[in-house]
């Protein structure tokens, strides 16, 4: 492994586990990290998969939700909220899920599977175009990085890939080829659209005498699958990624792809045949992210067929409660510190993980058997890629995120929570998994102009900082 300029890193013990974050040390042990990434500009170290689709981005606010609800039945709205059906086959079900998602506070995804009502929102919210997908959006930030990963892209249109950078590498007729080459199109298909319902803190919405206004700046998710595709690892870049001399890392996603169980279960199998051949390199290492997925027999084959086939697991704040729940445990309070980590150990025990990692919007934290400051790098360079996309609004070239990242206070509910970890209350005995418990609180942006993709970008960071460590 390549060695980094070793920092002096604040470390909190109580009761056997240490945590880990930068403190007064950031500048410098952020600017290392990115001194290790540039040092191995243009090269390829990490695949992403599996989908990848078109996003079509809306801004909502209050005065355009309360002009288009108008045109909602106002009973069938409210029939809708009381027994949400949790897929979109009108517009009453698009709008009981965006209230239902402000009053619940928190983001979502829910499928649309009418074409009059795509039709609709094509006409009325046109949306501005982007990459859509854990998968391609991680591609994106890594090559803004200055890296060249290699990407999953089965179906190749126009549209889609005008938008990728040109050090993105894909394939296409058997090759592998920058996403910019001509022959990378495909005409014959039209791609996957996702419409991103984005909403400001304050967007406010009242219904039938009641009131809900968002808390912070988030998004409902709509996709729409025109051709109803199954999901698809492309033969060659199976082939490709096998072939990548390692130190490597694949990026396992994009099982929240319409939820049809029986076409969700064999994109499980497809995934787990494939993470299993790239782990026959041992030094190969596999990132599995979770995504939002409704139906619990499809979590559980998730975590049945695919967590033991993954290095690292990696999941929002709402998908760690999710995964509570279904593993029959209360849902730790993210500002309760030694639950989230008590929790978190139980998982990465249970299923034999290296690492596990939970990414919130003022902290993120991992359990980790890898070396604890290879590790504080990762989750350094994930918060400041993810912060520089969420404050600009773009994905983030290195060099801009030296400059204008790395002075940015912390979030101070992260700081906070941090802090908690060195309370009476201790932490949960490390018992013998080896597993640490490593923390960075988020920057603190001092705007934000988007909130779609920011976990992808996050992990297209964390990645980065990993591979870049680990390669010679």
């Amino acid at each position: 492994m390549q060695q980094a300029r070793r920092c002096s890193i604040t470390s909190m013990a109580q009761t056997g586990d240490e945590v880990h974050w930068p403190g007064e040390h950031l500048p410098t042990l952020l600017a290392d990290t990115l001194r290790l990434v540039a040092a191995h500009e243009g090269r390829t170290h990490i695949c992403t998969g599996y989908t990848a689709n078109l996003d079509l981005i809306v801004s909502l606010d209050t005065a355009t939700i309360a002009t288009l609800i108008a045109s909602v039945d106002a009973a069938r709205l409210q029939q809708k909220i009381e027994h949400p059906a949790y897929v979109i086959r009108e517009p009453a079900d698009l709008w009981a899920g965006l209230w239902i998602q402000l009053r619940d506070q928190k983001g979502g995804e829910w499928p649309l599977e009418d074409a009059a009502t795509y039709r609709w929102l094509r006409e009325y919210l046109p949306g501005r175009p982007g990459v859509g997908g854990t998968g391609i959006q991680a591609a994106c930030a890594l090559a803004r990085l200055g890296l060249r990963p290699l990407l999953n892209v089965p179906w190749r249109d126009r549209e889609l890939l005008d938008l990728l950078p040109e050090n993105v590498l894909i394939t296409a007729g058997g090759q592998v080829l920058p996403a910019t080459h001509g022959q990378a199109r495909d005409p014959e298909h039209q791609t996957t659209v996702h419409f991103i319902l984005e909403y400001a803190r304050g967007t406010t919405w009242r219904l039938a005498g009641q009131e809900t206004t968002a808390t912070r700046t988030d998004r409902f998710i709509v996709p729409f699958d025109p051709e109803e595709r199954e999901f698809h690892i492309d033969a060659t870049f199976r082939a490709a990624s096998l072939a990548l001399p390692g130190p490597k890392w694949l990026l396992a996603s994009g099982f929240n792809i319409p939820n049809r169980s029986a076409r969700v279960f064999r994109a499980i199998e497809e995934a787990a045949a494939h993470m299993q051949a790239f782990r026959r390199d041992p030094t190969a290492q596999v990132h599995l992210e979770l995504g939002e997925l409704h139906q619990p027999e499809i979590r559980q084959r998730i975590r049945d067929r695919l967590f033991g086939l993954a290095t690292s697991v990696g999941f929002n704040e709402h998908e760690l409660g999710v995964l509570a729940g279904d593993l029959g445990r209360p849902k730790p309070a993210l500002d309760h510190l030694p639950d989230v980590v008590g929790f978190c150990r139980h998982v990465a025990e249970v299923y034999g993980l290296a690492r596990l990692n939970v990414h919130t919007s003022t902290y993120t934290l991992a359990l980790t058997r890898f070396d604890p400051e290879v590790e504080q790098r990762a989750l350094l360079l994930g918060c400041a890629t993810a912060a520089f996309r969420a404050w600009q609004g773009d994905f983030a070239p290195r060099a801009q995120i030296a400059a204008q990242i790395a002075g940015l206070p912390f979030h101070p509910e992260g700081v906070e929570a941090g802090q908690a970890l060195t309370s009476t209350s201790g932490l949960p005995q490390s018992g013998s998994s080896g597993l640490r418990a490593v923390l960075t609180p988020a920057f603190l942006c001092p705007q934000q102009r988007q909130a779609v993709g920011l976990g992808d970008t996050y992990t297209a960071g964390v990645l980065a900082a990993f591979a870049c460590q680990a390669a010679p």
